[in-house]
């Protein structure tokens, strides 16, 4: 029986997701173990996990605006460079909200923006406003970007280069999960013989999650600075020979 191309590249998506995601839930459901390692080192605000979150956004920003750069400097590719302008400045805003802008790190307030923010914060997506359905909009998004890692590939076209690789399918699709199903459970509390499942016990695994995302994000814009830096070294014909060597690698 044949298999559909969108599940044959689904099935080589990367599984390292799952394995991080086990040795976690493993940890949370582990005491005293989970409390000193999860909670206090890995899953809280400014520990490890949404230090490395960060780094990681930061990265794939600069990475993402160098790859702009090269594909300005070649005509065939020239297209590329605002798109990855655009995902750069993008991702560089994710940073910043991620560090509440530097907020703590400098010591500053924004009075008129932390009176409206759920956390009290300085951060755009925390805003009451927009708190109601950020989770239902993180579902959308990251959604579509799984669709997109496991997408027809068509040879001849030029923005082809720029989807994401099967292999960060859950990367995304895992966190958009996370996310709806969080989202749910805040709006419509779940109770099984009288136990009440509510978005607190989703809400303290965020980190986890966050940083699979920003892991995605790296990886992607790491392949991406790779793709471009190959491009200028192919010759005469840069398209043909990059088109032939991704479609290769996506078999």
């Amino acid at each position: 029986m044949h298999m559909p191309s969108w599940l044959h590249r689904v099935r080589s998506a990367e599984k390292a997701p799952f394995i991080f995601l086990f040795f976690v839930y493993f940890a949370c459901s582990y005491r005293p173990l989970g409390s000193l390692i999860v909670d206090n080192i890995l899953l809280k605000e400014d520990r490890l996990l949404e230090s490395l979150s960060a780094i990681f956004l930061l990265s794939s920003s600069i990475l993402l605006l160098l790859s702009a750069r090269q594909a300005k400097s070649n005509r065939q590719f020239k297209n590329h460079s605002s798109r990855l302008l655009i995902l750069a400045t993008a991702i560089f805003f994710w940073f910043a909200e991620e560090i509440s802008w530097g907020r703590r790190i400098l010591n500053f307030n924004v009075q008129f923006i932390e009176a409206i923010n759920s956390q009290g914060d300085t951060t755009i997506h925390n805003l009451n406003f927009i708190q109601t359905y950020l989770h239902y909009a993180y579902f959308f998004v990251f959604t579509i970007v799984a669709i997109l890692c496991i997408a027809p590939r068509k040879k001849s076209s030029a923005a082809f280069n720029l989807l994401p690789s099967n292999k960060l399918f859950y990367y995304f699709f895992l966190p958009a999960i996370f996310y709806l199903i969080g989202q749910i459970m805040r709006d419509i509390p779940l109770e099984i013989n009288g136990y009440t499942f509510e978005r607190q016990y989703t809400h303290i695994l965020q980190e986890a999650y966050e940083f699979l995302l920003a892991l995605g994000v790296l990886k992607f814009s790491i392949e991406k600075f790779k793709t471009m830096s190959k491009i200028n070294s192919l010759e005469p014909n840069p398209q043909k020979q990059l088109n032939n060597q991704i479609d290769t690698s996506n078999l």
